[in-house]
């Protein structure tokens, strides 16, 4: 959305920690917050583009739910969302996508879980435990095959949101699938998983008629420093 000489686009999880970024029209800045489902990591590659590229003068922090800011991006008052999919049944044929960056999906589990207690732990022995999941975070839908990452919901306890999902994993000895990588946490554990080839994806979406030439450049600045 263009307000004065500023571009304000939305970025972040699916989950409630949705944000909201400016970028000047000449291309001199943008916002970042972290986010409550994408951890430090990832938010640290972001900064390390404001440092080199922009200026923190330009920046402004704040947070949107993320189904607000789906609507918004549907709705032509948004320019880029960063995340790994959107609150849509089908993508419109205005929007597209751009990948930035994949990891595998591992198993998120609470810190006491008598899953850490199997000696070589195998990812079918998930089969004894709940499930958990949420619609705002589409890695923990996934059924795990690499090459077609089609979303579940049998088989899946679903909650509201991503900390609902982790209460109810640490709570009642479960486990959500999530991206190894850049999943945020701070009270569980990760676990890879043999033979389980799902694969997380970070994408950017954007209006494909908005601001073509600088939503291009900003999108291949995150490209690159994402995966540096």
């Amino acid at each position: 959305q263009v307000i004065d000489n500023d571009i304000y686009f939305q970025y972040g999880q699916l989950d409630h920690g949705g944000k909201v970024a400016k970028v000047k029209k000449d291309g001199t800045g943008f916002t970042v917050l972290d986010d409550s489902s994408i951890n430090k990591l990832f938010w640290a590659k972001m900064q390390k583009m404001i440092n080199d590229k922009h200026s923190e003068a330009d920046f402004r922090f704040s947070k949107l739910d993320s189904y607000i800011g789906s609507r918004m991006l549907r709705e032509n008052t948004l320019d880029i969302y960063i995340g790994y999919g959107l609150n849509e049944l089908e993508q419109p044929d205005e929007i597209g996508e751009k990948p930035l960056i994949s990891s595998r999906i591992g198993a998120y589990i609470g810190l006491e879980s008598s899953i850490n207690e199997q000696p070589e732990f195998k990812a079918k022995d998930l089969e004894r435990y709940t499930r958990y999941g949420t619609k705002s975070y589409l890695c923990s839908m996934m059924n795990g095959q690499k090459n077609d990452p089609q979303l579940l919901t049998q088989g899946i306890e679903l909650v509201d949101n991503v900390d609902t999902m982790k209460l109810k994993v640490e709570f009642n000895d479960g486990y959500a699938l999530a991206d190894s990588q850049y999943f945020s946490y701070s009270d569980g554990d990760m676990l890879l998983l043999p033979g389980y080839e799902g694969e997380c994806v970070i994408k950017a979406f954007y209006r494909k008629k908005r601001n073509k030439k600088k939503v291009k450049e900003i999108l291949e600045e995150i490209k690159n420093v994402v995966n540096s």
